[in-house]
């Protein structure tokens, strides 16, 4: 199933996508902060230069990690119908091929994405959000305009078979 929104997939919120709570990240987060305290413990009962500095050390590694995963991989996407975790990803292409990827989107011609020349950097990218499992994918393509870049088509959002072909043809 096809289905297509206006707007920008940068700040809209797509259907069939909801935030939620990374628990193992969370997780993880705290054992590494107990760490941190344990080793800034043991760096104060302990005399050792050499070993206060290396318990110093690693209780401020563990505390970055920790700070680094609550406030950044706290929450992740997820495809609420299949429950499978949303990455989003982008990828540029030539100028060229712009009418030429809003056409096969259009017309959902995905053997034609073999064909476009990907480059590492450009003025045409197109940004998309796929599930792990491949049975989702919302994309957009963007053209870089003075200082921004700039929607040149609605997003697409495509399901189950079309999904797993667009997906494997682009990636």
């Amino acid at each position: 199933m096809k289905t297509t929104i206006q707007g920008n997939i940068n700040s809209c919120k797509l259907p069939d996508l909801q935030k939620k709570n990374n628990i193992t990240s969370i997780l993880v987060s705290i054992v590494l902060i107990i760490f941190a305290a344990a080793m800034f413990y043991l760096s104060h009962v302990k005399q050792s230069d050499l070993i206060t500095s290396t318990e110093i050390f690693f209780g401020i590694a563990a505390i970055c990690v920790a700070a680094y995963m609550l406030g950044w991989q706290r929450t992740k996407i997820v495809n609420t119908e299949t429950g499978s975790v949303v990455s989003k990803d982008r990828i540029f292409y030539n100028p060229v091929d712009l009418y030429g990827i809003k056409t096969a989107l259009e017309e959902e011609n995905f053997e034609a994405f073999v064909g476009f020349n990907r480059q590492q950097e450009g003025n045409v990218q197109t940004v998309f959000y796929f599930s792990d499992d491949h049975n989702y994918i919302a994309i957009q393509v963007f053209k870089y305009e003075p200082f921004e870049y700039k929607p040149q088509s609605d997003i697409y959002i495509f399901n189950d078979v079309r999904a797993m072909k667009l997906i494997e043809k682009m990636l």
